[in-house]
């Protein structure tokens, strides 16, 4: 019991020390990041390569309407999650109309805004367009696109399910 003990003792001061060795000297934009100078995206080894509508995305009621809580994963040539730099455009679409929004993850302050680092992904709201039913047990289509600083754009759709 008492080996347990030490071991547990151990580890949990490893797993508490290890977070501060992974801190980077300065976000994205610094040495390290995919904007330096000499550095393209394109040799940037965590660029994201796919963007994907996450499976808890979901529609949700607020002040009396309904909206599509997207989470938005992007990853890596590797299959890891990622961050990414760009525009994120997500939209929700009925046959005679739709609705849209649009976040510039080039913006540091956005891109933290929208970022869920539990869930390793970004978080966004769409309203769902007039009229649209969204009946229990069913879902809508909701289209996302990640647009990239070399123009690249990454797609993806899903279905997200109704309350």
């Amino acid at each position: 019991m008492r080996r347990v003990k030490r071991i547990l003792a151990a580890s949990s001061l490893a797993m508490a020390l290890l977070p501060q060795a992974c801190v980077p000297a300065q976000h994205a934009g610094g040495p390290e990041g995919p904007d330096a100078p000499g550095i393209t995206l394109a040799a940037w080894p965590f660029a994201p390569v796919s963007v994907r509508v996450h499976p808890l995305s979901r529609v949700v009621e607020r002040d009396g309407r309904l909206e599509a809580e997207l989470l938005v994963t992007c990853s890596d040539a590797d299959g890891e999650s990622t961050r990414a730099v760009g525009s994120l455009w997500a939209r929700v679409e009925a046959s005679d109309a739709s609705e849209a929004v649009q976040s510039d993850l080039s913006s540091m302050d956005v891109n933290r805004a929208c970022w869920d680092p539990i869930m390793r992904g970004y978080r966004l709201r769409v309203p769902l367009p007039e009229g649209l039913a969204c009946a229990d047990g069913g879902s809508v289509q909701v289209q996302v696109r990640l647009r990239l600083p070399d123009d690249a754009v990454l797609q993806a759709s899903g279905p997200v399910a109704c309350p």
